[in-house]
Formats: C-alpha cells, sequence, structure tokens
C-alpha cells in the first residue's frame, strides 16, 4: 500500500509540475521565452550582443539599449530607464554598479560615498557615482610621515588640500598646488 501512495503522490507532482502556468511575458526558464528571447529577471525579453551594441535593440523600441541579462555573457534589449541586470558590478555598464541585482547608481548623496570610502571627502557626483579622493600610496612622498597628525587636527586644511589634488588626477597634493 505505501509503494502505491508513493507513487501516486509522484504523479501527482508530476502533473502539477508540467501544468504550471505562467502569465504571458514572464518566464522562469529561457525555455519559456519565444524563439531568440531569453528570461531575465523573469521576463522573456530579446538577446543582444553585449554592451554598446544598442543598434540590435532598434527593431525593440527608440531609445532601447543593451545591457546585461544577469547571466555570464548573456546581454537583453532594455527600456531607456533601465541599467541591466548583475550579479557582479563589472557586468554593469559605466558608472553603474550592482547592487541587490540591478545594475544602479553607486550613490545619492555623499554620505552613500562615506559608507562605501570611509574618507569624509569623498563626494557622490551627478552621474551618480563616487568620487573618491586620489592620496597615493605612502611611499610616494616622504614628507607623509610629517602630515600624519593633519587630518585629526584642522579639517579646513585638509578639506582645500584634498580638493587641489582631486584636480590634478593622480599627482601629489604640493604639484597639485604650485600649478595654480
Amino acid at each position: 500500500m505505501g509503494t502505491w501512495l508513493l507513487l501516486w503522490a509522484l504523479e501527482v507532482a508530476a502533473v502539477d509540475c508540467k501544468g504550471r502556468r505562467i502569465p504571458e511575458g514572464q518566464c522562469e526558464f529561457n525555455g519559456d521565452c519565444a524563439n531568440g528571447q531569453v528570461c531575465a529577471n523573469l521576463f522573456c525579453r530579446a538577446q543582444c550582443r553585449g554592451l554598446g551594441m544598442d543598434a540590435d535593440c532598434a527593431q525593440v523600441g527608440a531609445g532601447w539599449h543593451c545591457r546585461s541579462g544577469g547571466a555570464t555573457n548573456v546581454f537583453v534589449c532594455l527600456p531607456p530607464d533601465q541599467e541591466g541586470f548583475c550579479q557582479y558590478s563589472s557586468q554593469c555598464h559605466p558608472p553603474f554598479v550592482c547592487t541587490n541585482g540591478i545594475c544602479g547608481v553607486q550613490c545619492r548623496a555623499d554620505r552613500d560615498c562615506l559608507v562605501i570610502s570611509l574618507d569624509g571627502r569623498s563626494r557622490c557626483l551627478p552621474d551618480g557615482s563616487c568620487s573618491f579622493r586620489d592620496g597615493g600610496a605612502p611611499s610616494d612622498a616622504p614628507s607623509d610621515a610629517t602630515q600624519d597628525a593633519e587630518p585629526t587636527g584642522d579639517g579646513g586644511d585638509g578639506g582645500a588640500s584634498g580638493d587641489g589634488a582631486s584636480g590634478v588626477d593622480g599627482a601629489p597634493a604640493d604639484a597639485a598646488g604650485s600649478g595654480g
């Protein structure tokens, strides 16, 4: 009797699995989509060749672009207000980063950048990316040992030298100051 009960339960489960209903246009697997489309973020989407291949999406809609589909080497056409799906930030079109599986801005306020860098002078730029101060390696400037106490002392001078150094990418702070 136990064997028959087990077989009946397996048959019911198999029928239920085959009879799953997915709303039109939505998907769980690529096989749920029409030819040429892939399942990305539970919706069937037109596939394209890669980041920057926006021309592949022109037939889908005006302004649609090719972005990450969330899996390795899978790219899909998305509307202008969506930047793609991801597992890693490297799958996102710069300057966007991966957050909770969706490519989006890195920051909306300066404090978002502070959490990432632990540097009070980092700033959120208008494009949604963080501007981090490049202080260089400690061995780059022998005078760093004499300036170690400066950031904990007067924050005003530290902010001014940080702003000057950020204007000249990678240049030491005194090189930036002597130029202007």
